[in-house]
């Protein structure tokens, strides 16, 4: 579920819209990988702009044609959707725009209360929809893409998140964290077999999933998974994954399915001493 918006350029000359121009000082921006984790600083066709003090899911902006489109995924924070739509007056202004478009239909500065409230009601109804979904077992969890990263819910940690209001206090407290975000790269041997590789740096906080996979690709099959060590920006060895989360503690939770962790090259060498492999 998500709101379109549209804003075309008024302004007389009408010089060609760049997005670098409408960052303001409050904001972070970037581009997704194909893990939906946040380039920073780079522009591409879509790319995501967010509060940097509120951070939740952010929006996408494009530019075509010398238009501006925004898209503001739901359900999100209640200080998502106000930020969004001050959002939307300020490049109104910088545009000379008078009216913008939301979901095809031509609004003014006047409906943006209107619009508020109904976001605001359609996340929190979007939130009891999932919670009830989790208790009738139709769903066992749910991915919300953040600004930064995705963020993985369960009953567990859904029952701590009441309306949209706690959900963004909630990814703002995780995506403030000063991590890494881990992703396999998933590679095919010349017998076919597939493996993916996860990587952790030394003295580096780091982000891991309890259990390997691709993510939004649960159907590609991994033969094997590993991960790999780096100290002093070397790869010092690899093991696999499975003696990875057997040999470390996982109780630091960053979200439903992954958790947080820091290893020190000590840690790393005895992991490495009893259970190297060659990949």
């Amino acid at each position: 579920m998500a709101v379109n918006i549209i804003i075309k350029n008024k302004r007389v000359l009408k010089r060609k819209i760049d997005v670098s121009k409408l960052i303001f000082d409050n904001m972070r921006y970037g581009i997704m990988d194909e893990k939906y984790r946040l380039i920073e600083n780079e522009v591409g066709e879509y790319t995501v702009v967010f509060n940097k003090d509120d951070i939740c899911r952010g929006y996408e902006i494009c530019i075509k044609n010398n238009t501006v489109e925004l898209i503001m995924g739901l359900p999100t924070s209640d200080n998502d959707i106000l930020f969004f739509y001050d959002y939307i007056h300020k490049i109104c202004n910088k545009l000379k725009a008078k009216y913008f478009y939301r979901d095809g239909i031509k609004a003014t500065f006047d409906d943006i209360d209107k619009y508020i409230t109904n976001d605001i009601n359609t996340s929190n109804e979007t939130l009891i929809e999932i919670k009830n979904k989790m208790d009738n077992k139709e769903e066992e969890s749910f991915y919300l893409f953040g600004a930064l990263n995705p963020i993985s819910f369960d009953k567990k940690n859904l029952k701590k998140i009441k309306n949209c209001h706690d959900l963004g206090v909630y990814t703002n407290k995780l995506q403030s964290m000063d991590i890494y975000y881990a992703s396999p790269q998933v590679y095919k041997k010349s017998d076919n077999t597939v493996f993916g590789i996860y990587v952790i740096t030394e003295d580096v906080n780091s982000v891991f999933p309890l259990k390997p996979s691709v993510f939004m690709n649960e159907e590609q099959k991994v033969d094997y998974w590993y991960i790999s060590f780096i100290v002093n920006n070397k790869i010092v060895g690899s093991i696999n994954y499975q003696d990875f989360i057997k040999n470390i503690s996982t109780k630091n939770k960053y979200d439903a399915e992954y958790f947080i962790i820091k290893l020190n090259k000590d840690k790393i060498n005895e992991l490495i001493r009893e259970y190297k492999i060659e990949i």
